[in-house]
């Protein structure tokens, strides 16, 4: 099913399809998810990038449509600066039950889960659980803070922080503002899984009491999930033997 079947107007949370705004990450959508992409709309003015020539030469390769239309790119509600437009159909993923995770409780911002997204495709980590209600991983905001590199990260939502226990039996590493160790007197034990509270009510104490927590020592007036994740990952990929990322 291509471009030439879907709706193609600004996006809403109930649509099988989505979108990839902007050159990064509708390249990263073509060369990660093939299977997914549908097609591409792209401005008159996008061909003024190698980059974007090489967007056209892979939708020729895949066998998908690459459209010339700057009022579609309007309609889908893209910026004035966003030159080409991926449509993907939503897909599920499952995470690899050997590989670490990181764990996202409920987290509330799309820009937070894409900024996240590409942290962990930095440090070699591909498996993001997040515990419901959340925001979409999938959602245009979420992809372009990504810059794309949501593509290269398998994301599965769980009901609950149990329901996600069931199927995964490792130890959790909850990160939380106050009361834990210090990263460096931790031992990491993978498989493992890093979990973060949300924006706002951070994690609940009976998530801290049933494993080791873990602090980031940082000045009173600053307070980020995206630091903290950064951090974490950090600590955990340069104590990995044989990560690729810190070599």
């Amino acid at each position: 099913m291509g471009i030439m079947n879907v709706s193609l107007r600004k996006y809403r949370r109930e649509f099988l399809h989505s979108y990839a705004f902007g050159i990064s990450p509708t390249l990263e959508l073509l060369r990660r998810r093939p299977g997914a992409a549908m097609g591409v709309i792209a401005s008159a003015r996008s061909d003024r990038s190698e980059t974007t020539r090489e967007i056209r030469r892979l939708c020729h390769d895949l066998g998908l449509e690459f459209r010339i239309d700057d009022v579609g790119l309007e309609r889908l509600g893209c910026k004035e600066s966003c030159v080409v437009a991926g449509v993907f159909r939503k897909y599920v993923d499952l995470l690899d039950p050997t590989a670490n995770h990181v764990m996202l409780d409920r987290p509330q911002y799309h820009g937070n889960i894409g900024t996240i997204a590409r942290t962990m495709a930095g440090f070699g980590f591909t498996d993001l659980a997040v515990i419901r209600p959340a925001a979409e991983v999938l959602d245009p905001e979420c992809i372009r803070s990504s810059m794309g590199a949501a593509f290269a990260v398998r994301c599965q939502y769980f009901d609950s922080f149990g329901v996600y226990q069931q199927i995964h039996r490792r130890t959790v590493y909850p990160f939380v503002v106050e009361g834990g160790e210090a990263p460096e007197a931790i031992t990491f034990r993978s498989p493992l899984s890093l979990l973060f509270g949300n924006e706002g009510a951070g994690l609940s104490k009976s998530q801290c009491r049933s494993w080791q927590c873990v602090s980031i020592p940082h000045a009173a007036d600053i307070d980020s999930l995206n630091v903290a994740v950064g951090i974490a990952l950090y600590e955990v990929s340069r104590r990995t033997p044989g990560n690729p990322c810190m070599m």
